[in-house]
């Protein structure tokens, strides 16, 4: 069976280019004499996929928490904010991993980023770590914009005012 190398070199192509063809990568633009020459060639040398998939590395999501498991049940404040950052990466197809304070930051190079739920409530320890690692990061719940951090906050201020400045009619329930 050939490779993708050995098609290429036998096409006068690159493999890249042997690869995008065989694959139907519509944002490639090649004559179609050579998409047909690609095509033949490859059927003539019994060229066929590989039927390894390479193990793609998953991306892997870190979710900080400050408070420990025992907490984080009783204020189902932060932890509907952390079931809903899961739900989120799983359809963005991230793994997340829940870190807990006692738990250890996982090493840097296994992770695509970090949520951190809260800020003032993190040891110094902990927030030296999380900077350190070089990750992508967002705050969920604290304002650190001016830190330089990424950050989601509900505004419930700017929401009360709006529900109660507004007014309320049959055409606008909530004032908006």
């Amino acid at each position: 069976m050939a490779t993708i190398r050995e098609v290429a070199k036998a096409a006068g192509v690159s493999p890249a280019t042997v690869s995008r063809v065989l694959n139907y990568d519509q944002t490639l633009s090649v004559n179609e004499a050579t998409r047909q020459k690609i095509f033949e060639t490859a059927e003539a040398m019994h060229y066929h996929k590989s039927r390894k998939t390479r193990k793609s590395k998953q991306k892997r999501l870190a979710i900080c928490l400050w408070c420990d498991q025992d907490q984080e049940i009783k204020d189902l404040y932060y932890y509907s904010i952390r079931t809903s950052a899961q739900a989120e990466a799983k359809k963005q197809g991230l793994e997340s991993q829940v870190i807990y304070p006692a738990d250890p930051l996982p090493d840097p190079a296994a992770l695509s980023g970090i949520i951190m739920i809260g800020y003032q409530q993190y040891s110094p320890d902990r927030l030296n770590e999380v900077k350190k690692s070089g990750l992508p990061l967002v705050f969920v719940d604290t304002d650190t914009l001016k830190l330089g951090y990424c950050s989601v906050v509900a505004d419930f201020g700017q929401a009360a005012r709006g529900l109660l400045g507004a007014g309320q009619g049959a055409d606008r329930p909530f004032g908006w």
